[in-house]
């Protein structure tokens, strides 16, 4: 099951449950549609009424209600905690399936010995680094270098670990398995199966014991009736477990631990093939994420592309407006000066050149050309700038 935080917009969401019914989406997202549709509802984003998808579907006509203009108080995106089982690639699935399989062969089975003969580098650095290591408060030994393995337990199981060990890293091997040790800032073992690396660790369970009151707070409790929280006091159990560390949320074991009937000893084929299974869940939760994660880029990419066409054509339609206006006002004033010209005519019988009117007539003609996106603006006394006042 693959888990995620998917932000969708106002305008996405109306979008997607105007494309196709509530209960698709929220199937899409893992959700209800109960939950889908309160999300619409905080959104103020409008969903299809009863029977609409019904009438759609049969050629009737419908209405899609219009996304209103959001209120000052609502918010314009919603985030949605999305669980989805992911199924891993079948050919994948097929490989991993026969590797499972052959962990349960006879010739297969991972043996750890009385003794630890020929330890693996690793983990005879690991054991010299923890062997000289003070038990902590708990009473399990742990040091930080990065170099040592990811090993917590008490110096009594130390020895019985690092054999857990070395069988693990000969069992690695012998499967073709690669495993790298440590990084930068902290202790890490990783190894690569199914192409895909999964860190695991080993550690000791610890037993916990109620620690009684203390003197103060006896008489804190006899004198105002008040209770301290329980404090417990921690040892080794002498139990030990490998932990996978995986962040899967569809219940796959990942934890393989001594138990009343088999020691951590005799599980080791067992976590052998949890770990090909946690490697399979984990690719193809990753592949899928990915893939997700693609597409939401590319709406995205989509997105802003539509934005900037919009914007475009939107600038491009301001400015036809303002050449059709200017335009119109060009023509307005022509119409105007032969108006005036007639006038002078009619009154005067002729225009004298170099009169007031006739050069009132030249200058009003130039500002209509200056209005006239298709024709060549003359010089004007507007198009000198202004000197600053504070110019020196």
């Amino acid at each position: 099951m693959s888990f995620s935080n998917i932000k969708l917009s106002r305008d996405e969401l109306y979008e997607k449950v105007w494309a196709q019914p509530v209960s698709v989406v929220a199937k899409e997202y893992g959700i209800s549609d109960v939950g889908l549709a309160k999300m619409c509802r905080r959104l103020e984003v409008p969903i299809p009424g009863l029977g609409y998808w019904a009438k759609k579907q049969h050629g009737k006509p419908v209405e899609q209600i219009p996304l209103p203009p959001p209120p000052a108080d609502t918010k314009l995106e919603v985030t949605i905690n999305t669980y989805r089982k992911v199924a891993p690639d079948p050919e994948q699935l097929e490989k991993a399936t026969g590797i499972i399989d052959a962990e349960e062969l006879e010739a297969n089975e991972v043996t750890v010995p009385d003794v630890l003969t020929d330890p693996h580098p690793a983990v005879a650095r690991s054991l010299k680094l923890l062997g000289k290591a003070k038990p902590g408060a708990d009473g399990l030994v742990h040091v930080a270098d990065p170099t040592c393995l990811p090993v917590t337990v008490s110096p009594q199981q130390l020895d019985r670990a690092m054999r857990i060990m070395d069988s693990l890293f000969k069992a690695f091997a012998a499967r073709g398995y690669v495993v790298t040790i440590g990084n930068e800032d902290r202790r890490e073992l990783k190894v690569v199966v199914a192409d895909e690396p999964i860190t695991f660790f080993l550690c000791e369970d610890l037993d916990k014991a109620p620690r009684p009151m203390t003197p103060q707070q006896k008489k804190d409790f006899e004198k105002y009736h008040w209770k301290p929280r329980q404090e417990y006091d921690h040892s080794p159990s002498g139990t030990l477990a490998l932990h996978v560390n995986a962040n899967l949320w569809n219940g796959m074991r990942r934890r393989w631990s001594d138990s009343a009937k088999r020691p951590l000893e005799k599980g080791l084929n067992s976590f052998l093939a949890g770990v090909v299974k946690v490697a399979v869940a984990v690719r193809a939760e990753r592949l899928d994420h990915e893939r997700r994660d693609r597409e939401q880029k590319d709406r995205e990419r989509r997105r802003k592309e539509l934005f900037i066409a919009q914007e475009k054509e939107k600038e491009r339609l301001a400015r036809l407006d303002r050449e059709v206006a200017s335009w119109h006002k060009a023509q307005e004033i022509r119409a105007y000066v032969e108006t005036v010209r007639g006038l002078g005519l009619k009154k005067h019988g002729r225009i004298d050149p170099g009169s007031e009117m006739d050069q009132w007539i030249k200058w009003a003609m130039d500002q209509a050309d200056r209005y006239d996106p298709l024709v060549k603006s003359p010089p004007s006394v507007l198009d000198e700038q202004l000197p600053s006042p504070y110019a020196y």
